[in-house]
């Protein structure tokens, strides 16, 4: 990939989700500091599986993804003061990108198309809804009748040596205590589980 080809996917869709939602912050904070006790807004982002387990072949992309997913937590924490939540949405769906890959995976007559883009569509709505005014900084996966809640980074593993500087001999000696039962393999990447 060219520089070039890394800059416009980053500034399409990282860029893209920061300067709409940089307006409404502005805008929901204004108000808010003017003594509006009304204000009451909703951020949904659309992120994507690539960002949140890093799939291969697709670098710009998935870095893109996962910082609007960062974004997303980011900002539910910076707006829930003023009433604001912030959402985002990893929609597996058949789409115009995705249909070279899905369009054979159409259901048998009358059963559930668990493909179709119509079934994101009610996360996204109850998300923006009062009904969901206390949901901020979430992930969710939507996956035809499926929604899964994601979460971020957080520690597996731990190893302390005690205020001493650590050596590459002493992290070697200790990498099985660090890594436990995850290994130091690549993470799995969720599909299909």
């Amino acid at each position: 990939m060219t520089e070039q080809q890394w800059d416009d996917v980053i500034r399409v869709h990282l860029k893209g989700h920061f300067a709409p939602s940089h307006f409404a912050a502005m805008h929901w904070r204004e108000r808010s500091k003017a003594g509006d006790p009304s204000v009451s807004g909703r951020i949904v982002n659309t992120v994507s599986e690539s960002g949140l387990y890093g799939l291969a072949g697709q670098a710009n992309y998935a870095t893109a993804k996962a910082g609007i997913a960062a974004l997303t937590i980011t900002l539910g924490r910076e707006l829930r003061k003023y009433g604001v939540t912030v959402n985002a949405v990893a929609p597996r769906a058949r789409t115009r990108m995705t249909e070279t890959v899905l369009g054979d995976l159409l259901p048998a007559e009358g059963q559930f198309d668990e493909w179709d883009p119509a079934n994101i569509a009610p996360v996204v709505v109850w998300l923006a809804s009062d009904a969901a005014e206390d949901v901020t900084g979430q992930v969710l996966v939507v996956n035809g009748d499926k929604v899964h809640l994601m979460t971020g980074w957080s520690r597996v593993g731990r190893i302390d040596n005690r205020g001493r500087r650590w050596t590459v001999d002493d992290l070697e000696a200790r990498r099985d205590e660090l890594f436990g039962e995850h290994g130091s393999k690549l993470p799995v990447t969720g599909f299909g589980e």
